[in-house]
């Protein structure tokens, strides 16, 4: 149900009467849940950290290694053709801005491991890569995102300057920032 007045007049109802069905307590749960963490990726806030296994097997990568730079954490995957398509902009992006303080980590949320390594060489990405466990559910859950390509702009202090960017908006808010 979307946020309605019907929708408030039901749940009242609801709570009125039949505070302790099963199905609605758990969707009340849902709903704080959902909630907590939505106000948790609001402008200005700090991101939620991740550490998640590099290309190697070996090293672990998430935004705390980036403390000090803007980080666009780019999430991502080797079926997703929009994200595939998205590469070449963000390379572009990448090259100018790179030097002046922008580092980009691509975390993929492929399920087979091979295809995400096979689409990393294949599109040569020159920064950060992760691959989260799981098809990705726990990060998306912590992300708040159901649908890829999904663009996080972080700032020196891995806060949130903005999500659910396009390329373009990333290129025009970077320019503000970084082009000083």
């Amino acid at each position: 149900l979307r946020d309605t007045p019907a929708k408030d007049a039901l749940i009242a109802r609801l709570e009125k009467t039949k505070s302790d069905y099963y199905p609605f307590v758990q969707y009340k749960k849902e709903v704080r849940e959902k909630a907590e963490r939505m106000s948790k990726l609001q402008q200005g806030m700090k991101a939620p950290g991740f550490s998640l296994p590099a290309p190697d097997g070996i090293q672990k990568i998430g935004p705390e290694n980036y403390k000090g730079k803007y980080l666009l954490i780019d999430f991502w995957a080797s079926w997703c053709g929009p994200c595939l398509k998205s590469i070449p902009q963000l390379k572009e992006i990448y090259s100018k801005y790179h030097a002046k303080g922008l580092e980009i980590l691509s975390v993929s949320i492929d399920d087979k491991e091979d295809a995400w390594k096979k689409a990393m060489a294949a599109q040569q990405m020159p920064w950060g890569q992760v691959c989260a466990p799981n098809s990705g559910k726990e990060i998306m859950k912590d992300y708040q995102f159901n649908g890829i390509p999904h663009l996080v702009l972080l700032d020196k202090e891995g806060k949130i300057v903005e999500r659910w960017l396009s390329t373009e908006k990333l290129e025009e808010l970077l320019k503000e920032r970084l082009d000083q």
